[in-house]
């Protein structure tokens, strides 16, 4: 197994469009370790290098471009917990993030490992979901006699994935999760969060997820809502929603016209909550209506911090 680490992108490309059907790309490499043991022997054996991307600079920005906001694939989960401008615009991004597992692990998972790996108990990628965030993907060329260079596309995070994946490790414990379009010989490049979702007048947004016990247990539910306020009434509320006992759910909240103080929100949400055919998204865990009162649960805990309450 080579271990391949391009100092520059351009020769990371070239790697990738020669090579792409017998790479592994990885960067921090929290998932591959912690679920292949005995990396890298437990990995395909179609697999003949892995391809280190986390040395690529580049890729590791996170700054305002173009009229959104661009966060690199190889940025650790710790320093978009750092960062300022998140911290004012998108607090939901920070608080998403310090749910994911423990410092320790934080300080070397990647934004772009996340996200590939597709968990549905993440809190990262449901906070991104709510936010309109789309994902920059560098596919690899077509191989045969006419090859040619990969190309880049930007495509909806809700979009990205197609499914379900189930990994096996060598040690035969299994783990459902979305299946990326990308799939593994693909790169992906950064996300990027429209200026729109983060500056409009009125924006609001949060994250809010069951707190296991033990900090590397999965979250049985994970949730994130973004919307818009016009002089204290509710414009648009949308909700993102998967975890352990959850496929991921999108949907609009019935808040219209609902003041943000008032706490007929809450009223609103229940009857929401309590109608919404939960069953056809559970996937393990509680029945569809107990998955309905912990929705709400999260929900009511969330706009109560928006309400100051």
């Amino acid at each position: 197994m080579e271990f391949l680490s391009p100092q520059y992108l351009s020769e990371a490309f070239e790697i990738l469009d020669r090579r792409g059907k017998e790479l592994k790309i990885a960067a921090g490499m929290t998932h591959i370790l912690r679920f292949h043991t005995d990396f890298p022997q437990g990995l395909s054996p179609s697999l003949k290098a892995i391809l280190h991307i986390g040395n690529l600079e580049v890729l590791s920005d996170i700054r305002e471009e173009n009229q959104k906001y661009g966060i690199g694939s190889t940025a650790t989960l710790s320093s978009l917990a750092a960062d300022s401008y998140l911290a004012r615009y998108a607090p939901a991004i920070l608080d998403a993030v310090l749910a994911t597992s423990t410092p320790q692990i934080r300080n070397r998972r990647t934004v772009g490992g996340e996200i590939g790996w597709g968990s549905f108990h993440s809190p990262l990628i449901v906070t991104l979901m709510a936010l309109g965030a789309k994902v920059r993907v560098r596919f690899q060329a077509d191989t045969g006699e006419n090859n040619h260079p990969g190309r880049e596309d930007s495509v909806d995070l809700m979009e990205f994935y197609e499914g379900q994946l189930e990994r096996t490790s060598s040690c035969e414990n299994k783990q459902v999760t979305r299946s990326p379009r990308s799939k593994g010989q693909h790169l992906i490049m950064k996300v990027a969060i429209p200026d729109e979702m983060l500056h409009r007048g009125g924006t609001f947004s949060f994250f809010r997820g069951l707190r296991p016990k033990i900090s590397m247990e999965n979250s049985g539910v994970v949730l994130a809502v973004h919307g818009y306020t016009h002089q204290g009434v509710i414009q648009s509320a949308h909700m993102v929603a998967s975890g352990l006992w959850l496929d991921t759910l999108s949907t609009k909240l019935p808040l219209e016209g609902v003041r943000m103080g008032d706490t007929y929100i809450f009223e609103k949400l229940y009857s929401f909550c309590d109608r919404y055919s939960f069953d056809k998204y559970r996937r393990e865990g509680p029945s569809g209506a107990q998955l309905g009162l912990v929705v709400f649960g999260l929900l009511k805990e969330g706009f109560s911090h928006l309400m100051g309450n």
